[in-house]
């Protein structure tokens, strides 16, 4: 049964206001090799791109730094409110280049091809799903998983962060709780009325459940999101070891944010893991874990059974949930996804 608090999450009339969805930017025949969906343990379809990347490597300081591996890290990036999957690919091959990582975006609920309402209960199911991918459908160490959430992306990943083994957390333009985004716009009076009961990314609170390394950067003369809101994270946080960064004359937007987190990246996070190949292919291949209660048009992993399914639609079509086998894992009504 759903608690009275997760009710007005879903419901609250600012929803309306912090999760403005543009225009669909891609399709389901969109990206193709590199757009999956991951039904997540709520029966939630999550679209998510999947970018492997090669970290640099340097043999001798005199020596040129060399990509021939690939990445220890998976990132998984939580994106802004104003974006959608499509409209971030390119963003994600660079984040893939220039730190050296996996990426990973998963889409949130109503934003472009993947279904449902945006809020918070929503939202964090859709990026809880595509990390139980990440570990259960890669079988991929938690602690080579990192979360970077930017904007209003910052709420569910600290979020996970505070619930989840994670490798580390990635902040940018993040606001401590969105009644002090609100009353920053509108008044204490109005964001009180408006979100005080549903309580909606208590940020401040949550971060002090974050154990994992942290990194927070913000613009020094953010308009959309007080930096001060910033520094009560970075004072809150549990993270060890953490870092505020904040970059004077920089605003909510603009490379130069992303650019510092790549400058802080490896002095935050640990790259001693053994690197690995990020592979879909070989998991798709694998008889053994295919599963067939999902018809899509791209290759599924369901976490409910924790098994894949190859695609069965044609390309651009919308994948749906089929009636699970009679004698399937799935169709237990007793059913219950494995822990993380």
């Amino acid at each position: 049964m759903q608690s009275f608090s997760q009710n007005l999450k879903k419901t609250s009339i600012i929803n309306r206001f912090l999760f403005p969805a543009p225009h669909s930017s891609y399709t389901w025949s969109s990206f193709e090799g590199e757009l999956l969906a991951i039904v997540g343990r709520t029966g939630n379809i999550v679209p998510c791109t999947v970018m492997p990347g090669m970290c640099a490597r340097q043999t001798k300081p005199e020596e040129a730094f060399t990509f021939d591996n690939p990445s220890t890290h998976i990132v998984i990036y939580c994106h802004a409110n104003g974006e959608d999957v499509g409209l971030l690919n390119e963003a994600g091959h660079w984040l893939c280049d220039t730190l050296g990582v996996h990426v990973m975006l998963p889409e949130y609920p109503g934003y472009g091809v993947a279904p449902g309402v945006p809020n918070e209960v929503s939202i964090n199911e859709n990026i809880r799903a595509c990390y139980d991918f990440a570990v259960h459908g890669l079988n991929w160490d938690p602690l080579k998983v990192l979360l970077f959430g930017r904007s209003i992306g910052t709420g569910p990943a600290i979020q996970l962060a505070s619930e989840l083994p994670v490798g580390g957390l990635i902040l940018v333009s993040p606001y401590s709780s969105i009644k002090e985004l609100v009353s920053q716009h509108v008044g204490l009076l109005s964001a009180f009325l408006m979100v005080e009961m549903a309580d909606i990314f208590p940020s401040d609170q949550r971060i002090k459940q974050v154990k994992c390394p942290t990194l927070i950067v913000h613009g020094a003369t953010d308009l959309v999101i007080d930096c001060a809101q910033a520094k009560k994270l970075y004072l809150n946080s549990g993270g060890e070891p953490k870092r505020l960064v904040v970059l004077d004359g920089v605003g909510h937007h603009g490379i130069d944010l992303h650019f510092a987190v790549v400058h802080e990246f490896a002095r935050i996070f640990q790259d001693d893991f053994e690197p690995r190949y990020l592979n879909i292919d070989g998991f798709l291949a694998d008889p053994a874990v295919q599963g067939d209660t999902v018809a899509s048009p791209v290759p599924v992993f369901d976490c409910r059974s924790m098994n894949w399914s190859r695609p069965t639609l044609v390309r651009g079509s919308t994948p749906f949930l089929r009636t699970p086998p009679a004698g399937s894992l799935a169709a237990h009504a007793s059913y219950v996804a494995p822990p993380p």
